[in-house]
């Protein structure tokens, strides 16, 4: 009977019945594409994609959230590229650094006056008579030549907002009419945002 079992486990350990798998070491490799594999196959190697292992699935590209940025001009822009950022403002001058810590320009308020021909006394007519927000385009120039830099659109109440090179500027009402005018000079400096207040004349007399 020993006999017999011997002979069979012989037989089966030449022929029959296959080698026990190797347990494979639990550690890992950092791929050059980035990807971490481990251990695999009948002699445990790694397998990178680049080496034979199985490809990587293609990256899905990234989707944008739908959000907005309102230009200096009145359009709208969305986030675009690879990260997502916001599609620069149609004529927007580049800012070093590109923070917004870094940015400069002028932020303001134009008004138009005077509204009335006479001023009276009585607060009522004095009210009425005020001041007004500007709405409308207003044009930026560079320096002693008056060469446009770009344009931007007050909001209702006349605020506006727009990012400029360090420099000297001039702002003038945009359009061919005559009235309303504004001309208001400006000095921004590197960095910083400078307030502004923009009066416009209404050429009421």
């Amino acid at each position: 009977m020993k006999t017999l079992l011997l002979s069979f486990l012989l037989f089966c350990a030449g022929f029959l019945c296959p080698p026990a798998a190797q347990a494979c070491r639990e550690d890992t490799r950092i791929c050059p594409d980035g990807t971490v594999v481990g251990r695999t196959g009948p002699d445990c190697e790694f397998a990178c994609p680049e080496r034979g292992g199985s490809p990587l699935p293609a990256a899905e590209p990234k989707e944008c959230t739908a959000e907005a940025r309102l230009c200096p001009d009145g359009t709208a822009v969305g986030r675009s590229g690879p990260n997502c950022e916001f599609t620069p403002c149609p004529g927007a001058p580049d800012n070093d650094g590109g923070s917004e810590d870094n940015e400069s320009g002028i932020r303001g308020t134009a008004t138009l006056g005077p509204n009335c021909p006479v001023m009276r006394d009585d607060a009522e007519w004095q009210e009425h008579c005020k001041d007004r927000p500007f709405q409308g385009t207003l044009i930026i120039r560079e320096g002693s030549t008056l060469r446009e830099a770009t344009r931007v659109q007050t909001d209702p109440d006349g605020g506006f907002k727009v990012r400029l090179r360090p420099g000297h500027y001039t702002i003038v009402t945009g359009g061919d009419t005559s009235y309303p005018r504004c001309d208001t000079e400006v000095d921004v400096e590197p960095g910083k945002f400078k307030k502004v207040g923009v009066q416009c004349d209404t050429g009421m007399r």
